[in-house]
C-alpha cells in the first residue's frame, strides 16, 4: 500500500463470481499476505479521526463497488451507496468523495436523513465535514413540523436551516396537496420560521393570494403573527370579518389583538392577555371597545329583542372588560382569586355574543379554564370579586371584596346616585371545621362572618355573624343518627339610615346598633343497605378458546341509601333589623324531609386475549384472561318534604288550601353502556295528582358515527299553590346531534322550539370537513332576532399564524 489513509469501507457485493477451486485458494493466500504486510498505521482509525471534527461518531461508507483515485484522495462508490454517521445517513446510486475537501457528490435516487428531516432528489452535493449541502429537483420533509417543501433547489445550511428555490411548501400529504404556498425562493428553520419571497397561496394548483413577502412559523410552539381571519354575516350586524393578531411574549405569557369589522356597526377592537406563571397561578384578561354607528335613544329604536325593559341605549362608546385570575399571594397556601366583568350597557352582551370575543365563547373558555364562567347573558348585574383564602387543618379563612355592576344605573337611564345595589366591601369569613371535642363524643363546628355593606342609596352598615354548632353522631348497626343544635348570633352597626322605594326595610332609625339571636335544632339519620345478585354465567365466561369475546353481566349490586332530616327554627322577631340580604330574615321552620337513593351497579366479565399468538405459536388457553369491569348503570333518587308549619297555617285558607307535602322529586340517571345516557328529573304533586314539572335529556354517541340528543322541558301552570302562586306553563323541545359523513365530512344541528307558542327559539346548522392538513366549518344560526352565517378555516401548521409582514 502506498498510502495509509483509507476510508472505512464495507463492501456489500451483490454476488460472488464463480471460480475454480485452485484460483480461490490462490486468492486466499494473497489476501492473507496483504493483511500481514506492515503498514504505517490503521487506515480505518485514521479515517474516523479525520471525520470526528464535528461529531464523536465517524462516517462509514458501504457500496457494491468502491474505487480509489489520485493516490486515494478521491473515492468513487457505485451501486447502493450508503454513507452513515450514527442515525444520519446518505443514500444514492453513485457517489464521489473528495477526501481533502470533505465533499461528496451524489447522483441518482439521493436520500438524506438528518436529525429526523428527510431530503430526496436527483443530485446532491454534501459537505461531510460541515454537514451542509444541496439537492436538485427534490423534496424535503421536516418531521418535527410535518412540513413538505418541494423545489428546484433545496439547500441545507447551518444547524437545521434550509434554503429553497422555486419551491412549494405545505403540511398536506400526497403529490397534489389540498393547499400549498409556492415561492420563488425562501428559507426555513426546522422548529422555527419560514421566510418566503413572492409567495402565492394555492388551493390544489390554483393560486388565490399573492404577497411580495411572507414569514410564518413552521412549528407547534407558540409564535407571533396573524391568526386566520373569521368571516361572518349577520342580519343585525352586517357582513363581518374578524382579524386576530397573536403575540407570543414569552413562555409564560401571550396576547391576542382583534379587529372585528362589521358593515352595519363599525370596527370593534379588542385585546386578550394571558399569563401562566406556574401550576398554581394563571390569568386571562380581555377588553373590547366599539364606536357604534347605531344608537337607540328610545325603546322604539331598539331591536324588538330589547324592548319592554324600560331601558334605552343612546351611548355610542361601548365596551366589555372581563377577566379571571387564580394564584397566590407570597405563599402558595394563601390562594387568591379575581373576577372582572364590566360592560357598557344592558344590550352589549346579547348583541355581540358570537365570534372570538363574543359572550358564548368567552363564557365557555372561562368555565373550562377556571371552573367558573360569566354571569348569565341576560342579567342586568355583573359580578366582580377579589378573594384571598387559606386553609389550615381545622380552620379556614376567606377575605373578599364583591362589587356588583347594576346596568340599569350604569347608563343614563337612571341616575347613579339612586343606585340601591348592595356591595360587600369587604367580607371576612373564618370557619372552624367540624372537630371532635377532646375524648367526648361531641363535635363542634362554627362559621363566623363580618361584612360591611355599602351602596349609593339605602341603608349601609356592618354585620357580624357568629354561628357555632354542636353535634353528637351516634352510629349503630342500623345506621347513623346525628342530632345537632346551633345558635346564630348577629350584630349590626348602622352608619346610614335611608329608605329605598321597592325595598322592604322596617329598621328602627333611632337605633344604630341592632342584634338578634336565633337557635336551631336538626336531626340527620342515614343508613346504607345493599344486596348482591349473582347470575349463573360462570360456564360462559370461562377462559376457553370457544368463549373468546364473550361478555356477560355476572353480578349486580343494589344499594339503598335512605336519609331522613328534621330541622326546626323558632320564630324570632327581626323586623327592626336592617335588611341587607336574605340572611337578615331567618324564617320559622318546622320541616321533615326524606330522600331515598337507589344505586344499581353491574359487574361484567369478558374473555379477552392476554397476548396474541403468532403464525408459529397458535392461540392457547393460557393466553386468555377474564377482564372485569364495573358500572353504575342506574341511579334513582326520590326527595320529598313535609312542612309542619304549613299544616298548621291559618291565614289565606280561602285562597290557598294547606299543602304541607312538597312535590315528589324523582331523579333518574340511566347509563346501560358507554354510548347512551338518559337523564330525567320530574316533580309529582300529591295534591294535583299529576307531574307539575319535568326535564328529560337522552344522549347517545358512538365512535366514528356521531352523537345525538333529545331533550324536553315541561312545566305546568299552577296558580292555587301558596309556594307557586304564578308558575306559568312551559314546553320546550330540544333536538340536536353530530354525524360523521364519509370522506372527512360531518354535519351537526341544534333545534330548540317553544311548543306552546309554536315558535322556533333557535336553529343551528353546520357542515364541515376535516382533512389531514386543514379544517373547514360553515355554521348557520337563526333566532327570532337574528340570522347569522359564520365560516371557520384552520390550516394545520398555519393555525397559529396566516402570515406576518403582508
Amino acid at each position: 500500500m502506498t498510502n495509509s489513509f483509507h476510508p472505512p469501507l464495507r463492501f456489500r457485493p451483490s454476488a460472488l463470481p464463480v471460480l475454480p477451486n485452485h484460483l480461490w485458494a490462490l486468492l486466499w493466500v494473497l489476501l492473507c499476505l496483504l493483511l500481514a504486510w506492515p503498514r504505517p498505521g490503521n487506515a480505518q482509525s485514521m479515517f474516523q479521526q479525520d471525520f470526528s471534527m464535528d461529531s464523536e461518531l465517524p462516517w462509514t461508507l458501504e457500496a457494491d463497488r468502491v474505487e480509489s483515485l489520485q493516490a486515494e484522495q478521491v473515492f468513487e462508490a457505485q451501486g447502493n451507496v450508503l454513507i452513515r454517521q450514527g442515525p444520519n445517513l446518505i443514500q444514492a446510486d453513485t457517489a464521489r468523495y473528495f477526501r481533502e475537501t470533505g465533499f461528496a457528490f451524489l447522483d441518482g435516487n439521493v436520500r438524506i436523513e438528518w436529525d429526523g428531516d428527510i431530503l430526496v432528489g436527483r443530485k446532491a452535493d454534501f459537505d461531510l465535514l460541515n454537514n451542509v449541502g444541496w439537492v436538485t429537483d427534490g423534496e424535503m420533509f421536516l418531521a418535527q413540523d410535518h412540513v413538505y417543501i418541494r423545489g428546484e433547489l433545496l439547500e441545507k445550511r447551518c444547524e437545521q436551516t434550509y434554503a429553497f428555490r422555486g419551491a412549494h411548501l405545505t403540511t398536506c400529504d400526497g403529490p397534489v396537496p389540498a393547499w400549498s404556498i409556492k415561492s420563488s425562493e425562501g428559507e426555513v428553520t426546522s422548529g422555527g420560521y419560514a421566510q418566503m419571497w413572492h409567495p402565492r397561496f394555492q388551493v390544489k394548483d390554483t393560486p388565490v393570494l399573492y404577497s411580495p413577502y411572507m414569514i410564518f412559523p413552521v412549528k407547534t410552539e407558540r409564535q407571533s403573527g396573524f391568526l386566520i381571519p373569521e368571516p361572518s354575516f349577520s342580519s343585525r350586524l352586517g357582513a363581518g370579518l374578524t382579524l386576530p393578531y397573536y403575540w407570543a411574549i414569552d413562555e409564560e405569557q401571550d396576547a391576542t389583538f382583534y379587529a372585528n369589522m362589521m358593515s352595519k356597526r363599525g370596527v370593534m377592537t379588542g385585546m386578550e392577555y394571558r399569563h401562566f406563571n406556574n401550576l398554581d397561578s394563571k390569568g386571562v384578561w380581555q377588553a373590547d371597545w366599539l364606536h357604534d354607528s347605531k344608537t337607540a335613544s328610545t325603546e322604539a329604536d331598539e331591536d324588538p329583542q330589547f324592548r319592554g325593559d324600560g331601558l334605552t341605549r343612546d351611548n355610542k362608546h361601548r365596551y366589555w372588560i372581563r377577566g379571571k385570575y387564580d394564584g397566590y399571594l407570597g405563599d402558595p397556601l394563601w390562594r387568591t382569586k379575581l373576577d372582572l366583568d364590566m360592560v357598557s350597557d344592558q344590550n352589549y352582551l346579547r348583541e355581540f355574543k358570537h365570534g372570538h370575543t363574543g359572550y358564548t365563547r368567552v363564557h365557555d373558555t372561562m368555565l373550562r379554564d377556571f371552573g367558573r364562567g360569566m354571569n348569565n347573558i341576560d342579567s342586568l348585574y355583573r359580578s366582580n370579586a377579589v378573594e384571598l383564602s387559606r386553609n389550615w387543618s381545622q380552620v379556614g379563612f376567606r377575605g373578599a371584596m364583591y362589587y356588583t355592576q347594576a346596568l340599569q344605573y350604569w347608563t343614563d337611564n337612571n341616575p347613579s346616585n339612586e343606585n340601591p345595589t348592595l356591595q360587600r366591601l369587604p367580607e371576612l369569613n373564618l370557619d372552624f371545621y367540624k372537630t371532635r371535642i377532646g375524648e367526648s363524643p361531641f363535635e363542634l363546628e362554627a362559621r363566623t362572618q363580618a361584612v360591611y355593606f355599602w351602596r349609593e342609596k339605602g341603608t349601609t352598615g356592618a354585620r357580624a355573624d357568629i354561628y357555632p354548632r354542636l353535634s353528637l353522631p351516634w352510629t349503630t348497626g342500623f345506621g347513623t343518627v346525628t342530632p345537632s343544635a346551633g345558635w346564630r348570633q348577629t350584630l349590626y352597626a348602622i352608619d346610614k339610615h335611608q329608605q329605598v322605594t321597592g325595598i322592604p326595610d322596617s329598621v328602627n332609625e333611632s337605633k344604630d346598633f341592632n342584634e338578634r339571636g336565633i337557635p336551631d335544632f336538626r336531626v340527620d339519620a342515614f343508613t346504607s343497605l345493599f344486596n348482591i345478585y349473582d347470575f349463573d354465567k360462570q360456564d360462559r365466561i370461562t377462559p376457553t378458546l370457544d368463549n373468546v369475546g364473550n361478555a356477560y353481566w355476572t353480578r349486580m349490586k343494589h344499594t339503598i341509601q335512605p336519609e331522613l332530616t328534621y330541622s326546626y327554627i323558632p320564630h324570632v322577631d327581626q323586623d327592626e333589623n336592617p335588611l341587607f340580604t336574605r340572611d337578615d330574615r331567618i324564617n320559622k321552620r318546622n320541616l321533615l324531609s326524606y330522600s331515598l337513593h337507589n344505586i344499581f351497579n353491574r359487574r361484567m366479565d369478558q374473555v379477552v386475549v392476554r397476548r396474541p399468538g403468532t403464525e408459529d405459536t397458535p392461540l392457547t388457553e393460557d393466553m386468555l384472561r377474564v377482564e372485569t369491569t364495573y358500572r353504575d348503570f342506574l341511579r334513582v333518587r326520590f326527595d320529598q318534604a313535609y312542612d309542619i308549619e304549613e299544616a298548621d297555617r291559618g291565614d289565606n285558607l280561602d285562597q290557598y288550601e294547606r299543602r304541607p307535602f312538597s312535590d315528589i322529586r324523582t331523579d333518574v340517571v340511566f347509563s346501560p353502556g358507554r354510548y347512551i345516557d338518559l337523564i330525567t328529573r320530574s316533580w309529582y304533586s300529591p295534591y294535583m295528582n299529576t307531574i307539575t314539572e319535568h326535564e328529560h335529556l337522552l344522549y347517545g354517541s358512538y365512535p366514528g358515527l356521531g352523537s345525538a340528543y333529545f331533550g324536553f322541558d315541561f312545566r305546568s301552570e299552577v296558580t292555587d299553590d301558596i309556594w307557586r302562586q304564578n308558575q306559568q306553563k312551559r314546553e320546550i323541545l330540544r333536538i340536536g346531534g353530530l354525524v360523521h359523513l364519509p370522506r372527512g365530512w360531518f354535519a351537526r344541528a341544534d333545534f330548540k322550539r317553544d311548543m306552546l307558542a309554536k315558535e322556533d327559539l333557535e336553529k343551528i346548522f353546520g357542515i364541515g370537513f376535516t382533512h389531514q392538513c386543514y379544517f373547514l366549518d360553515f355554521l348557520f344560526s337563526q333566532t327570532q332576532d337574528e340570522d347569522r352565517f359564520e365560516l371557520r378555516v384552520s390550516l394545520k401548521g398555519l393555525e397559529d399564524m396566516l402570515g406576518l409582514g403582508l
